[in-house]
């Protein structure tokens, strides 16, 4: 299979390591950074490798778009034509410019598409699902979700502050970062969100000129309530989600690898290994399995586009129109 990576920073080296593992080695890299190509270079010396990604001239099976999210919608109606399936990271965009055009000309082409919504397939994620659809513990009420990290520390040898998660002309932003793998997560474990009621603010000096913390109520349409809390100023960093149901409780920790599972009577506690890399691989394995039965992925741009609305509206009615 022919993959074209378009981005090739930290998310797009870690797809690319993962494809090679899976026996997909017949890449084309695109970054308008020189000094990232040349690192892939002296790994993969036979891929071919690109700074304009207009005048790529190949046919690919599949393209991962993996640029900073406000690139991200240009980057596609650049290659789209070039590809028979393409794979773009969360958020799908910093706006909903150009969205709609673009689904009904990936609609038209019949082009597999996915967004990069990687908890999904998290082990850990995976086993939540499961409990809750068993009704084991009865109905569900409500959640608590807190997803916090400390930006500077996310990519310590980098300057935080020219990454795409501090500046606005970048995409960048806790909500639309962070939260847009909470929004999804609300609506993969919990059903299609109805209300939401959040603040938002820049707390911090971690961003440029975006928001570093928010937090907020959301409703889902099956009556599950559930607070959330998305930072870029947690020391030491915080992945948790508590459920409350009708019979006893789930916890979970994702970054010690556990679910603790509560009642009145006794605990049980699942442990989990490499549960990250395992999430990142079961994404790609997914998505290749797509492109080549042909089918719909769960979690495609129709998915991203609505998860996107969702954050665009709460940051409009916070004010936070940046």
């Amino acid at each position: 299979m022919k993959v074209l990576i378009a981005g090739c920073g930290s998310i797009g080296s870690r797809h690319i390591w993962n494809l090679n593992d899976l026996g997909i080695t017949d890449f084309c890299f695109y970054d308008p950074e020189i000094d990232k190509i040349k690192i892939l270079h002296d790994s993969f010396p036979k891929a071919k490798f690109a700074q304009d990604i207009e005048n790529i001239n190949y046919h690919f099976d599949m393209a991962f778009v993996c640029s900073p999210s406000s690139m991200h919608v240009k980057n596609i109606y650049n290659i789209y034509d070039r590809c028979d399936s393409i794979f773009v990271e969360k958020p799908i965009s910093n706006s909903l410019l150009g969205i709609e055009k673009l689904l009904d000309i990936i609609k038209e082409k019949n082009i597999i598409n996915m967004v990069g919504m990687c908890y999904r397939f998290n082990p850990i994620i995976m086993k939540i699902k499961e409990i809750l659809e068993s009704k084991i513990f009865g109905n569900t009420y409500a959640a608590n979700i807190c997803f916090g990290h400390y930006l500077p520390h996310w990519h310590p040898k980098k300057d935080y502050l020219q990454g795409y998660s501090a500046r606005l002309n970048l995409g960048g932003g806790v909500l639309l970062t962070t939260g847009s793998h909470v929004i999804d997560l609300i609506e993969f474990l919990f059903d299609e969100i109805l209300e939401s009621k959040f603040f938002i603010e820049r707390l911090s000096n971690v961003t440029v000129d975006v928001d570093d913390y928010a937090c907020g109520t959301v409703k889902t349409k099956s009556g599950t309530s559930v607070v959330c809390q998305i930072d870029f100023l947690h020391i030491p960093k915080t992945s948790d989600i508590t459920i409350i149901c009708e019979r006893g409780k789930i916890i979970c920790d994702l970054l010690r690898e556990q679910i603790c599972l509560k009642d009145d009577k006794s605990e049980t506690i699942y442990r989990f290994e490499n549960s990250i890399n395992d999430m990142y691989k079961n994404e790609i394995i997914y998505f290749i399995n797509c492109v080549k039965n042909k089918i719909n992925c769960n979690c495609d741009f129709y998915s991203g586009h609505r998860t996107l609305k969702h954050i665009l509206n709460i940051k409009q009615s916070c004010g936070w129109n940046k």
